[in-house]
């Protein structure tokens, strides 16, 4: 598909979006997203659904549309499919909220990436693969690339399993090429051999998923309320649901 079709499916996807949920799709744009090498985020707002991307980028290129359009799908998991979004107590330190938002991302993307998929665009970016074919080598040379990630140590513990917990997810409920199988096994039998204590708690989280829906909104909000306490930050916040 080249990059004008690509663009033509985008704003049919996006049309999509906007009669589902009854919100328009806005995209503005910004210096800075936040995290390096990030091409767009959405930002919650109440009446339209708001997705930034970097200042300047290039809006034809594959993993910007794809990325746009998986961003417009956190906007239809809240406002069409009623999903909940994190709502924290005043006083909450920025670190305890960075980290509960890490862990709502990465339940929230496992079904944000099977509906794009559903509906025609690929299930992760062009560097997703890249970047897994570097963890593993790493972990093979005895190196953790997720420590000093930032300057909290729960965070990067977070930011670790979350890598483990999409690479599950994508095996246990998408349809991928072979090829691509074949990495993600080999990252999950890596991950559990170089980082056992780490993997003891990401199987915890998949048996958490496992043992609901995470494609719904009653089964996703189990699922968020069972992890967070495993961090003891259930307390920190209310889960909204809006429908």
């Amino acid at each position: 598909m080249s990059n004008n079709d690509s663009y033509r499916q985008l704003e049919s996807y996006l049309k999509k979006v906007e009669w589902e949920t009854s919100k328009a799709v806005k995209i503005v744009e910004s210096s800075d997203l936040g995290i390096e090498g990030m091409l767009s985020a959405f930002r919650y707002d109440p009446d339209s659904i708001i997705i930034i991307i970097k200042a300047g980028a290039d809006r034809s290129k594959k993993d910007l549309i794809r990325s746009i359009a998986h961003e417009a799908t956190h906007g239809l998991l809240i406002f069409k499919m009623g999903y909940c979004r994190p709502d924290f107590h005043q006083g909450v330190p920025d670190q305890i909220i960075k980290n509960a938002r890490l862990l709502f991302t990465m339940l929230d993307d496992i079904v944000v990436n099977k509906i794009i998929q559903d509906n025609g665009f690929h299930p992760f970016g062009s560097e997703y693969i890249p970047s897994v074919k570097r963890e593993i080598q790493a972990a093979l040379n005895g190196e953790n690339l997720y420590l000093n990630y930032s300057r909290d140590v729960v965070f990067d513990q977070i930011l670790m399993i979350s890598r483990y917990v999409i690479s599950w997810a994508f095996l246990e409920y998408y349809e991928l090429e072979n090829h691509h199988q074949e990495i993600l096994n080999e990252f999950i039998m890596v991950f559990q051999e170089s980082f056992p204590a780490d993997y003891q708690l990401a199987t915890k989280i998949t048996r958490i998923i496992s043992k609901h829906n995470i494609f719904n909104s009653e089964g996703h909000a189990r699922i968020i309320f069972e992890i967070l306490s495993l961090w003891g930050l259930q307390e920190t916040l209310n889960i909204k649901c809006p429908l």
